[in-house]
């Protein structure tokens, strides 16, 4: 019996040691991660409870199943003896029931002993390793941070000087910029001041020009109703007027022409026979307004006294497609088809003009004048009689001396209507 405690004592020894062993293996492994700054102080709380509590449970849980074997080794051999004692007596069988129950309780209280002990010690040499695996993981990660922010610092001076070039050449870019607008804003300023002095001047000069153009506005008779332009007085004094006027854009050329501007001057220059001037100044009304209605018309005017009887025709048709409703501009046509012999087109211009006007006198001269042409001497004294009867003085005076009613002045009807 005592030969098979001591070995059940062996063995449990020998397992205890193995287990240890093996707790003591685990527990030298250290950490390989690396630990930032951030978590060092952390990680030494952390690292540090966890490591004890596993060991600690390692070491219990070790102690217990050695305990539970060694219980079962001795149940075993105890069953045995239990088996041989059934003869015995009852009082030897109690008697031997409380012996083995101390031997029972002798072994686990010493070996519990034991286990508690070694434990301890094992556990105080696990800490402190833990503690100094802790040190030298923190020295090492101390060390590492330090080596990369060396090496970000280094990396960063280096890009500083890589990138000198390019921020001192967009500082020079920037300069430069900041120069250009400060001198375009000087110049602009500049200008706002010349401007200003220059305005001074022309105001004066506007205010001359609006006077001359007034005056000639005056002056000049309007051209719808055909005026006659043989008035040597009247064209002497437009034409001292034109002279000042040009006089003032001479010497002021940065003065301003409004359209209406342009369109009185244009029908002075064509008062005083001045028809090229006339021409270039109707067309400046029309660049500016396309649709400007008497700028067509009056070119036409200007066009025909020059002879230029094509585009004469097409700048009365384009004042037709503006106001199509005014008579002026068909009359205009008649008068241009006229001149090109096309006397039944030109008839039928004027007699869209009279539906318009119907009084408008110099439409029925007109006509009377293509009938002629046309040899259809009825109809021409007819147009001829109602031309007289609306403006008797001075259609008879223009059909006297008018060339081309020479096909019928011979006739007594012509001298009726004329009352000679």
């Amino acid at each position: 019996m005592k030969i098979n405690n001591r070995v059940t004592l062996v063995f449990l020894l020998i397992v205890i040691s193995g287990s240890s062993a093996i707790a003591q293996t685990n527990l030298t492994t250290s950490p390989e991660n690396k630990l930032t700054s951030e978590q060092i102080e952390e990680f030494k709380k952390l690292q540090r409870d966890r490591e004890i509590r596993q060991q600690v449970q390692k070491e219990i849980d070790t102690f217990n199943q050695t305990l539970t074997n060694t219980v079962e080794i001795i149940n075993n051999y105890l069953s045995i003896i239990n088996l041989l004692l059934l003869v015995i007596p009852t009082f030897v069988t109690i008697l031997f029931w409380i012996f083995r129950q101390s031997v029972i309780d002798g072994v686990v209280s010493q070996t519990k002993k034991e286990l508690e002990e070694e434990l301890k010690e094992k556990l105080k040499e696990k800490q402190e390793q833990v503690r100094s695996a802790l040190e030298n993981n923190i020295d090492i990660s101390q060390q590492e941070i330090q080596k990369q922010i060396d090496e970000k610092m280094m990396k960063a001076f280096k890009d500083m000087d890589k990138n000198f070039d390019a921020i001192k050449e967009e500082l020079k870019n920037k300069l430069e910029t900041t120069f250009e607008e400060v001198k375009q804003r000087f110049q602009e300023e500049t200008d706002k001041i010349e401007n200003s002095i220059l305005q001074d001047v022309l105001s004066d000069a506007q205010s001359k020009k609006a006077e001359i153009l007034n005056n000639l506005s005056r002056q000049v008779p309007s051209l719808e109703t055909i005026p006659d332009t043989n008035q040597p007085d009247i064209q002497q004094n437009i034409q001292q007027l034109l002279t000042e006027l040009e006089a003032l854009r001479d010497e002021n050329r940065e003065i301003y022409f409004t359209t209406e501007d342009y369109l009185k001057q244009g029908n002075a220059f064509f008062f005083t026979e001045r028809y090229k001037d006339a021409i270039s100044s109707y067309d400046k009304v029309l660049e500016k307004e396309p649709d400007n209605y008497f700028a067509c018309v009056n070119r036409g005017w200007a066009l025909r006294r020059l002879g230029i009887y094509e585009e004469a025709l097409s700048s009365y048709e384009n004042a037709i497609e503006i106001q199509p409703g005014h008579h002026i501009g068909w009359y205009g046509k008649g008068n241009a088809l006229s001149e090109l012999q096309r006397y039944d087109l030109a008839i039928q211009a004027y007699n869209k003009c009279l539906i318009i006007k119907s009084d408008f006198a110099w439409a029925w001269y007109r006509k009377a004048r293509c009938y002629v042409l046309k040899n259809d001497i009825n109809s021409a004294l007819e147009n001829l009689e109602k031309a007289i009867t609306l403006n008797p003085e001075k259609f008879t005076a223009i059909a006297i001396n008018d060339r081309y009613l020479e096909g019928v002045r011979k006739d007594k009807r012509f001298r009726k209507i004329i009352g000679n």
